[in-house]
């Protein structure tokens, strides 16, 4: 299945996505915190995209499992 992005038009196929197994990690680390949370995760991710260059899905995914763990205690403090 071919997904679009829609920032930039690009298209990639959603199971290349999934079966990458950065991007995957990333994913999961990110299923379930609030829309609101979401966004801003995206937002801190772009001060490390490179100017020259794409986020790496490693690099994402280091960075997500950097900060996961403080979403989800931040999620169970305010529930």
């Amino acid at each position: 299945m071919k997904v679009r992005c829609p920032s930039c038009g690009a298209v990639m196929s959603l199971d290349v996505l999934i079966a990458h197994d950065d991007a995957r990690e990333a994913l999961i680390a990110l299923t379930g915190i609030s829309d609101d949370l979401f966004k801003a995760v995206l937002r801190y991710l772009t001060l490390f995209r490179p100017a020259e260059k794409d986020l790496s899905f490693n690099r994402v995914s280091k960075l997500v499992g950097e900060i996961a763990p403080m979403i989800r205690e931040g999620e169970i403090v305010r529930n």
